[in-house]
């Protein structure tokens, strides 16, 4: 510094060296001096899934879809493509009759990629027994795709009640009237 003695330029000089070097060590000492520790190694993985396939009931006929309604029943839906519904009961015997028979309904037709083809139970199952299949038919010439409404019956929740449904048409979908 210009006009300082000696002594004070060499003590200015001193300390901004000394300020340099912690100011250094703190950075470097911060990041670990430039290099990190090498991450831990990956947990090992997780063991295989195991199975155990358990044959609860036979005799169906083209099953190809299995629900359950949130109903606390624990009762097994089967939907078979021939256009039944069977109920595998909680304890595992199966009802003795369908749950629903849509074979004699209008033009209803099964085979190859027909018939019954879906169950859906409606979210609020429990209290209003509401439930929707999904089928085809023959109208005419013409193959269509039926979604239909059903309930449980109020006497009897292993047996259908038809209640009406959607017929969807190629180009164009129409309410289909509830007929019992």
């Amino acid at each position: 510094m210009p006009g300082c003695p000696l002594s004070q330029r060499a003590f200015f000089s001193r300390a901004s060296l000394v300020i340099s070097v912690l100011i250094a060590g703190m950075i470097c000492g911060s990041c670990n001096g430039g290099m990190s520790a090498p991450p831990p190694p990956p947990p090992p993985p997780p063991p295989p899934a195991t199975f155990e396939l358990v044959q609860v009931a036979t005799g169906f006929s083209t099953p190809l879809d299995i629900q359950q309604p949130d109903d606390a029943s624990g009762r097994l839906f089967i939907v078979e493509q021939g256009g039944h519904i069977q109920i595998i009961q909680s304890n595992g015997t199966r009802a003795a009759a369908p749950f629903l028979d849509i074979t004699s309904r209008a033009g209803f037709t099964s085979g190859g990629e027909t018939g019954l083809l879906g169950l859906a139970f409606h979210p609020n199952y429990k209290n209003n027994r509401r439930f929707f299949v999904n089928y085809t038919r023959n109208n005419a010439t013409q193959l269509q795709t039926v979604i239909a409404e059903f309930t449980a019956s109020s006497t009897n929740s292993n047996f259908a009640e038809y209640r009406g449904g959607i017929l969807a048409v190629p180009g164009r979908i129409t309410a289909a009237t509830a007929v019992s």
